[in-house]
């Protein structure tokens, strides 16, 4: 046992700042303070301090003035000395402490789960929206170093089908088990919460735009080849994402918002896709354009160009620009000598000025990352020609040059769905392009390559004759005289 002793209650008070004691006991009289003074002067440091008073005064009012200050026990002297009271007296006292603390803790245990509780959905066990709304309020997202913050917005694909075909537990198992799969595959400063219904909310602190969608895709594929299980069946399950990169300090309900257009636009392009707020920018910028009547499909292009550089990268401008412009020479070159009509030649130009607008809908970032692009990068990237063709579409270009845009980066040896529900190969524009694109792509200078010559461009052609490029075109491409002139 530690007993300190200390004759007056400013040395009292300098022992309370630097040590914590189980008990005081405390004459009232002191020769610099009245104990009750003393303990109201030293209320911060005796929270959890019972205090004792000794007093030789037979007054009520000293008894009175201690209790008020917070004293646990007021013993007059006399008793104090006679065998055990004082020490039965502090024992309780320090007895009476523990038990409040105990109380405390419990009161604080209580309280802790029941703000947990109403800050948790309490089927799928993630936050809620109150959990968001606090953190908002509380700025616990605004001051993170990280500065740079990804709102991912979820939503499982006809969740309503599941419900009605499987029943509500199938829809609950659906719910839980990928509430619990987002929670395997986000990282330690990411927060998940279910927005509502079959909606999720995730943040990804200093998670810029393209890490977040290349992390969305993957967990987008995941869910579709893992389905859930439910009373023994395997249901399969899709996902749709919308994600919107903000500042760590502009995180909030806006945030949300510009999230859930992009959720919308990969629901209206028909789910178990990732889309942009990037997407959503442009696509508002196409629709703008589309309704002047007044212009030609190929005006409305030049206009769309005009609106959405200023929004554009380097990489992003030179492939809707200057590569466009090349790759649609070329093809044009490749189809004279294939004797093909003079109206497919015309429609193969226009496809080569359009077949790469569809990466003004992929992150800068991607395009122009000066290293080897990862298998889900890539396959971000291949999305641009079905973009493309979209925007193709609500421009009001031919749907054969529409075709093209969406073929241009099919292999000879793949096939596609025609419209008599058989499949056949990609148009013979669409591979005319597919080579050009190779072609130009080759001998221009890249971030993540040096310009090949044309001799050993063609030679590259060539080794993929009759796999990635059609053979017709890789041979009337060797052929073209024109394309020395072109090359320099």
């Amino acid at each position: 046992m530690n007993i300190r002793m200390v004759s007056t209650g400013t040395q009292l008070l300098e022992c309370l700042r630097n040590d914590s004691y189980d008990c005081v006991v405390a004459d009232f009289h002191l020769p610099d303070f009245r104990a009750s003074e003393l303990v109201e002067q030293a209320a911060e440091y005796l929270t959890a301090t019972p205090v004792v008073i000794v007093s030789t005064c037979r007054d009520q009012a000293p008894v009175i003035d201690s209790f008020r200050s917070g004293v646990v026990d007021f013993v007059p002297k006399d008793k104090a000395l006679e065998g055990d009271t004082l020490w039965r007296s502090i024992e309780h006292a320090i007895c009476e402490s523990q038990r409040r603390k105990a109380e405390r803790r419990e009161q604080d245990r209580r309280e802790r789960h029941l703000a947990q509780l109403a800050e948790s959905d309490q089927l799928t066990g993630l936050f809620n929206r109150r959990y968001f709304q606090r953190c908002i309020e509380e700025g616990v997202w605004a001051n993170d170093r990280r500065k740079t913050a990804s709102i991912i917005m979820l939503d499982i694909d006809h969740f309503k089908r599941v419900n009605d075909t499987y029943g509500h537990h199938a829809g609950d198992d659906v719910l839980c088990q990928t509430a619990d799969f987002i929670l395997t595959q986000v990282e330690g400063s990411d927060t998940v919460i279910r927005w509502g219904g079959e909606e999720f909310l995730i943040v990804r602190m200093s998670s810029p735009l393209v890490e977040s969608i290349v992390w969305a895709e993957r967990l987008r594929r995941l869910i579709e080849h893992r389905g859930v299980r439910s009373k023994g069946e395997l249901i399969n399950v899709t996902v749709s994402a919308g994600i919107y990169e903000c500042h760590a300090d502009g995180l909030g309900i806006e945030a949300v918002d510009v999230a859930d257009s992009a959720l919308y636009l990969a629901k209206d392009r028909g789910r178990n896709q990732v889309c942009s707020s990037l997407m959503v920018q442009m696509r508002d910028f196409v629709q703008q354009v589309s309704t002047d009547s007044s212009l030609a499909p190929s005006g409305r292009l030049e206009r769309l160009i005009q609106r959405i550089t200023p929004s554009l990268g380097t990489t992003q401008l030179e492939h809707l620009t200057d590569h466009a412009e090349q790759v649609a020479t070329m093809a044009c070159e490749i189809a004279r000598v294939l004797h093909l009509p003079v109206e497919v030649q015309e429609q193969i130009h226009v496809a080569g000025l359009l077949h790469d607008i569809g990466k003004c809908m992929i992150p800068e970032s991607v395009l122009a990352k000066p290293s080897r692009l990862t298998l889900v990068e890539r396959a971000v990237v291949s999305r641009h020609a079905e973009f493309g063709a979209e925007i193709a579409t609500m421009l009001g270009f031919d749907p054969l040059v529409v075709r093209m845009v969406r073929e241009h980066h099919m292999r000879h040896d793949a096939t596609v769905p025609q419209a008599d529900g058989e499949n056949g190969h990609a148009h013979i524009g669409s591979r005319v392009l597919c080579a050009s694109d190779a072609l130009v792509t080759m001998m221009t200078c890249r971030t993540y390559q040096t310009p090949k010559p044309l001799v050993n461009a063609l030679r590259e052609l060539r080794t993929e004759r009759g796999r990635q490029f059609d053979p017709e075109v890789v041979d009337a491409a060797h052929f073209i005289e024109s394309l020395f002139s072109l090359a320099a």
